[in-house]
């Protein structure tokens, strides 16, 4: 039987991955030290220092038990950071009211590109990356080619977008992993 995912093929190696990350209120793991307020909005201001594996919110966010969503007034940006050790990343994101939306996607203070870029991103004419999020469902948003450390940035201006948690993968095959 051929293997069902690329990483369970003979040859890669897996490393220590961040720990799936929550969102919601009820299991979640957010580091602002504003914290969590159940089923309310708290504006959140983006500390600049990040422990990995932690949601670090900038903006007004609605906490709901399972989710963090976007509720800022006048279209206002918001963002959300976090710190983490993979070589790929995801997210399950659902579009709450608003749908077809747009969001923005960067990796180190830089967007991404042709070889970093998820199988959900794309690439628009001024070489910033999104996606558009159309479905609640899981988006592959980071696919890097090898293991390491990154912060990853995540921010649109709509009160449509929903996070209920970010996943990482950690396995490459070792003939792709540089030993220099």
């Amino acid at each position: 039987m051929e293997p069902i995912r690329e990483s369970d093929r003979a040859g890669a190696v897996c490393y220590h991955a961040t720990p799936q990350v929550l969102a919601g209120w009820q299991r979640g793991t957010i580091g602002n030290v504003e914290g969590y307020s159940p089923e309310s909005t708290i504006h959140y201001e983006d500390p600049g220092y990040y422990l990995d594996g932690r949601i670090y919110l900038h903006g007004d966010w609605l906490n709901d038990r399972n989710y963090l969503k976007l509720n800022e007034s006048e279209g206002r940006e918001g963002h959300l950071t976090i710190q983490y050790q993979a070589k790929e990343v995801n997210a399950v994101l659902t579009p709450e009211g608003e749908k077809s939306f747009q969001v923005f996607i960067r990796q180190d203070n830089a967007y991404l590109d042709e070889t970093n870029r998820g199988e959900d991103i794309r690439i628009d004419e001024q070489g910033r990356s999104f996606l558009v999020v159309e479905q609640g469902r899981m988006y592959n948003l980071v696919r890097n080619k090898e293991y390491g450390e990154h912060r990853l940035k995540v921010s649109t201006r709509s009160n449509g977008f929903a996070l209920y948690s970010i996943s990482f993968v950690s396995c490459a095959y070792e003939e792709m992993i540089s030993h220099n």
